[in-house]
């Protein structure tokens, strides 16, 4: 200031005026800006709250707020807030109250953050509360509808091949995937947000329903499956009642007839990798027991899958044989992946491979039949009874 009274005497004075005067201040503006994240509107609601400050706020007429608040006795600084953090200080002519008015209106404004501070952190602590809540709901669902599947594998089969019908196995495989893990997350959130509503979504109830939707659904799923294996189950019985009385050679040809209309021969297919009946009756899976308790066997699975290989056909075909009647059993090479029926007539075991060697051949001559069973070494075969045994010399090995 100064320096800019000094600079002014030097102009008059080369313009021949002379100045009577002497320094004095009489405003000193100040600006600055309050680096802490606050709301303008809650900044004003409290500062007004003091008696001892004037706030105007008409944001539609002037975008900062005019804060007057007292020094001290005798003195009033004038202070715009703007809602971006900026601070214009003015009516004051000291630099120490400059100085003491910012720091007072901070130490308000920072009471005030702390407030704001304990709601956000309370608020913060809400949200983590309704996250692990909703954390524990996906835990419990996925826990029991997992639980489920891996034991007897059967609702993912039903929602794999129902979707596999018309969009193929890979994308089946995909689809169902992201089918499962979608309803895994969204029916705990559904339904976390609907206790929320109720006023009840403390754990223990958002546990305890999503155990009881991931029960129904699983069940649900398991009630439809079951539904349409029936229908294949049906299907068989069917066949049996309307062919059973036809001679054996006739009743074969029905057989391998029923075997094309039914089940899709995948050989080489992508279909080829998703053996279902093989799923539900790997070691592990309680999907045999559950199964066979219903009275359903892998040869309803086979035919309600509608895709299969040479061994789904043999077992299938092995089936239809042994409830008309007829002495059977299922055949492999030791070294070479291929399996096929096997139907005793008249004391001759005969082939009934309609996909690959052909029907109605004497298994003694097998070797003869193609020219890649030459290199085999030798045949399993295994009896409805589960019994196994080497027939090698039986097909001419």
């Amino acid at each position: 200031m100064e320096k800019a009274f000094q600079e002014l005497q030097k102009t008059t004075k080369a313009l021949n005026v002379k100045l009577k005067t002497e320094l004095k201040v009489q405003n000193i503006i100040a600006t600055t800006t309050l680096k802490t994240e606050k709301d303008i509107d809650q900044i004003i609601s409290e500062l007004t709250k003091d008696e001892n400050i004037h706030v105007i706020y008409e944001p539609e007429q002037f975008p900062a707020a005019i804060i007057k608040m007292p020094i001290n006795q005798t003195t009033k600084a004038t202070i715009l807030l703007f809602s971006s953090g900026k601070l214009v200080c003015a009516g004051l002519t000291k630099t120490e109250q400059i100085e003491k008015a910012i720091e007072t209106l901070k130490s308000k404004i920072g009471n005030l953050s702390n407030l704001n501070r304990r709601k956000r952190l309370k608020t913060h602590k809400s949200k983590n509360i309704a996250l692990k809540q909703v954390y524990y709901g996906i835990l419990a669902f996925v826990a029991v509808f997992s639980m489920f599947t891996i034991l007897t594998a059967l609702p993912w089969v039903f929602i794999f091949i129902e979707i596999g019908r018309f969009v193929g196995p890979y994308p089946s495989l995909i689809m169902t995937s992201l089918t499962m893990i979608g309803v895994s997350i969204c029916l705990p959130i559904v339904s976390f947000k609907t206790l929320a509503k109720l006023k009840k979504n403390t754990t223990k109830w958002i546990i305890t329903t999503n155990l009881v939707i991931a029960l129904i659904i699983a069940l649900m799923l398991f009630s439809l499956f079951t539904q349409r294996i029936s229908e294949a189950h049906q299907k068989i019985n069917t066949f049996i009642i309307q062919n059973n009385e036809l001679e054996f050679h006739e009743y074969v040809t029905a057989v391998c007839s029923f075997l094309d209309s039914n089940v899709k021969n995948a050989y080489k297919k992508p279909e080829a990798l998703f053996k279902i009946d093989e799923c539900i009756y790997r070691p592990i899976s309680l999907g045999k027991y559950v199964t066979q308790q219903l009275g359903f066997t892998r040869a309803d699975i086979i035919v309600y899958q509608g895709w299969g290989t040479c061994g789904q056909a043999a077992i299938l075909i092995e089936e239809l044989l042994v409830r008309a009647g007829y002495e059977t059993r299922q055949a492999w090479f030791k070294n070479i992946d291929h399996a096929w029926a096997e139907v005793k007539y008249n004391g001759t075991w005969l082939i009934i491979d309609p996909w690959y060697i052909g029907t109605l051949k004497e298994a003694q001559n097998l070797k003869n039949l193609r020219p890649e069973f030459q290199n085999a070494t030798g045949v399993i075969v295994q009896y409805p009874d589960g019994t196994k045994k080497d027939a090698s010399q039986e097909h001419g090995y």
